[in-house]
């Protein structure tokens, strides 16, 4: 069985808010003179009848009309480690040396080929085709004389007390390729360090894709390249046993399959989408739909009265010029348990994957091949699948296409 139990990241984070109880300010009590003069002899409470004293009221600590200000919400809990600064290499490896029992992610550099597989950096025991693992992550083509860099990647971690991490970004914009590398090293970084108590999960990924974005664009800021119209979109999966959590930012997807049936997808941050167009639109933002011959609509996110970004997706890391109007770095995320009996299977993809495919094709078709040809095999047919639905068409434009298959034991 799959369940939903956990609500979106918005309405967890308003379910989560508290009352605050602000007392009142404390009465002043004056003494009042004496309605008759005292016998005489007797000290006096006032030598005359005069005013009694004034009292001298903190203008800041009440509104126009003398009523207190309520206090201001207490700073919300902190459960991750505070990014200041590039982190090293060196912090990196100490990191992965302390939490971790392996990990692996896609590098930076690598060829700029056309269809070639991204270089892979990985730490501490890593076999993947031993733990249940495969994955794919390939530069697509964009155009016939394309220059670009491969801008999607992915990471795969397993922490010191055995809850595993899966994580697939995709890049956009001129330095996509530098946010989606960040981001994959970066989330497991914060995660490997919280509190690891499972009633705070939700909250833990929340802050830690919103402690990224605002830590990658300092980084973008202090080195001279810019946020403004790059980013990435994000989705990442942490499990252990039959429980998962499935987070996620933008149209980068994960589905957990079994037995041909599609057990859950996310559902992609698109301005298509009613709650996010009307977030968007009532900060400010503008949706633009155009509509093509073969039916097809695209619906794009530009800042009011410019033609700027003409971003496809409604959530993102990075992208700061629309970040006032709405396109926000809170992920949805969602509780998910399964059983082991039926051997499940999950897929994160990059929209390479989605663009042409649904959740219920791909999970049929991975099912067919996970029995009888294993997991690498069903990721190269993946692979191929999607790329072939690519050249059908576009003629000369192929997406990066990243792929990360788990079976789950």
């Amino acid at each position: 069985m799959c369940g939903e139990v956990t609500p979106d990241a918005d309405t967890a984070l308003a379910a989560g808010e508290r009352k605050l109880h602000v007392p009142s300010l404390p009465s002043q009590t004056v003494p009042s003179p004496a309605s008759a003069p005292p016998p005489p002899g007797e000290p006096t409470a006032f030598a005359t009848a005069a005013e009694p004293p004034s009292v001298e009221l903190d203008k800041s600590k009440v509104n126009a009309d003398g009523a207190a200000k309520a206090a201001p919400p207490p700073p919300p809990k902190m459960f991750l480690p505070k990014l200041e600064g590039k982190i090293t290499p060196d912090q990196f490896r100490q990191c992965w040396d302390m939490n971790t029992n392996w990990i692996a992610y896609g590098s930076l550099t690598g060829s700029y080929e056309p269809f070639a597989e991204r270089e892979v950096e990985s730490f501490g025991n890593w076999q993947p085709e031993t733990l249940g693992l495969a994955f794919t992550c390939r530069k697509g083509q964009k155009g016939e004389y394309d220059t670009a860099p491969n801008q999607d990647n992915f990471s795969l971690a397993e922490f010191k007390n055995g809850w595993r991490m899966a994580c697939c970004m995709d890049g956009h914009g001129s330095f996509g390729q530098l946010v989606a590398t960040m981001a994959v090293q970066t989330l497991p970084y914060l995660v490997s360090q919280c509190s690891w108590k499972e009633e705070d999960i939700p909250d833990i990924l929340v802050e830690a894709y919103e402690s990224i974005h605002s830590h990658i664009t300092a980084i973008a800021d202090a080195d001279g390249w810019s946020v403004d119209t790059s980013g990435c979109t994000a989705v990442m999966v942490l499990w252990k046993n039959q429980k998962a959590y499935v987070s996620h930012v933008g149209d980068s997807r994960c589905v957990i399959g079994s037995q041909s049936k599609l057990l859950h997808e996310s559902k992609d941050h698109k301005p298509s989408m009613d709650s996010e167009k009307k977030r968007i639109e009532q900060l400010g933002g503008e949706v633009h739909t155009e509509a093509y011959s073969d039916g097809w609509m695209e619906h794009r996110i530009f800042v009011k009265d410019t033609e700027k970004p003409g971003l496809s997706m409604s959530r993102s890391i990075g992208d700061t010029m629309v970040k006032d109007i709405g396109v926000i770095a809170t992920p949805d995320v969602r509780y998910v348990n399964f059983s082991a009996e039926h051997k499940p299977f999950m897929i994160l993809a990059s929209d390479g994957v989605w663009e042409f495919m649904t959740s219920d094709t791909v999970v049929k078709a991975a099912t067919s091949t996970l029995q009888g040809q294993g997991l690498k095999k069903t990721t190269q047919d993946l692979y191929e699948a999607a790329l072939q639905c690519w050249r059908n068409a576009e003629t000369d434009y192929c997406d990066d296409i990243t792929a990360v298959i788990v079976q789950f034991p």
